[in-house]
């Protein structure tokens, strides 16, 4: 990908990945806009990329470090442009993750409802997204 000024990005943009840093949380809006799906925690980074199957295969969303409530609503939001625009499955792959609270859990079992399979779970985060399910 090439550097794009509107959207605030320049040179932080990969050419060979589709994993972005977003240098804050003001530019959020902006850069979702644009089409990337990133956020940042406070102290952490929350890493979302999108790694494209063969055609009519899954794509996977890979999440990496603290996944927090504003960094699950980001997450949510890009799997419902990419379910717009995607026909295959699409998984979120949740091994890279080292944090997960209560409400971030909330949002990962709104997407298994609507079919998004959660794959490399560590046992922690299994035990809060299942007992997120049972409130």
């Amino acid at each position: 990908m090439a550097s794009d000024a509107k959207c605030g990005v320049g040179a932080q943009l990969s050419t060979f990945s589709r994993t972005h840093l977003i240098p804050s949380l003001q530019q959020l809006s902006s850069l979702h806009r644009c089409g990337l799906a990133v956020a940042l925690a406070p102290r952490m980074t929350t890493r979302i990329t999108q790694i494209d199957g063969q055609a009519g295969r899954t794509t996977t969303l890979r999440v990496e470090g603290s996944l927090r409530r504003a960094d699950a609503e980001v997450l949510e939001s890009t799997y419902l442009e990419l379910r717009a625009k995607h026909e295959g499955a699409i998984a979120i792959d949740l091994a890279g993750t080292n944090f997960l609270d209560s409400e971030s859990a909330s949002v990962l079992c709104r997407l298994k409802r609507r079919g998004v399979e959660l794959i490399n779970l560590h046992y922690f985060l299994q035990q809060i997204i299942q007992a997120a399910e049972n409130d």
